[in-house]
C-alpha cells in the first residue's frame, strides 16, 4: 500500500509544487498485506490527492497522508487544510457529476471512481470535515486473511 501511495505521490510532485501544497506522508513501514491491484490503488489516492489539491487557496496549503491499520483493515487517511466541504455537500460528496465546491469547481467523477476502486478491493471510503478548515478522507481496506 505504500509504495502505491508514494507512486501516485511522485506522480503529482509537480502539481504540488505549482499550486504551493506541503505534503507530509506519515506511513507505517509495518504495514499487513492486502490483497489489490496496485494500478487502480494509485489511480484512486490520485484522484484522493487531486481533490485536496484542488480544494487548496491560491497561496497553497498543505496536505498529510497517513497509512496505519486496526485489527481487520489497512487505514489511510488524506488530511488538507483546503476549503471545508459545507454539510449541506458532504452527503453526495461520492455521487457521479457532484461537485465539492459551491463555486463548481473540482469534482466530477473522480471521486465517485474512487470510492467505487475501494469498493472493489472490499473497503470503505468515507469523509469529515471540520470547521477549522480540513477534510479527512479515511480509506478501510481489508487485511489479507492469513492462509
Amino acid at each position: 500500500v505504500n509504495e502505491t501511495i508514494k507512486t501516485a505521490a511522485d506522480h503529482l510532485s509537480n502539481d504540488l509544487c505549482r499550486r504551493s501544497v506541503d505534503l507530509e506522508m506519515e506511513l507505517d513501514p509495518n504495514l499487513p498485506i492486502i490483497q489489490g491491484n496496485s494500478i487502480l490503488l494509485q489511480r484512486a489516492w490520485r484522484f484522493l490527492m487531486i481533490s485536496a489539491i484542488g480544494a487548496m487557496s491560491p497561496q497553497g496549503g498543505s496536505m498529510r497522508v497517513r497509512s496505519g491499520s486496526s485489527s481487520q483493515y489497512v487505514e489511510i487517511r488524506f488530511i488538507d487544510n483546503g476549503d471545508p466541504i459545507s454539510s449541506a455537500r458532504i452527503d453526495h460528496i461520492f455521487e457521479p457529476y457532484f461537485t465539492p465546491d459551491e463555486n463548481g469547481r473540482g469534482g466530477g467523477v473522480s471521486l465517485h471512481i474512487c470510492q467505487n476502486i475501494i469498493r472493489q478491493h472490499g473497503g470503505s471510503i468515507s469523509v469529515e470535515t471540520s470547521q477549522r478548515n480540513s477534510t479527512c478522507f479515511l480509506v478501510r481496506i481489508p487485511i489479507l486473511a492469513d492462509t
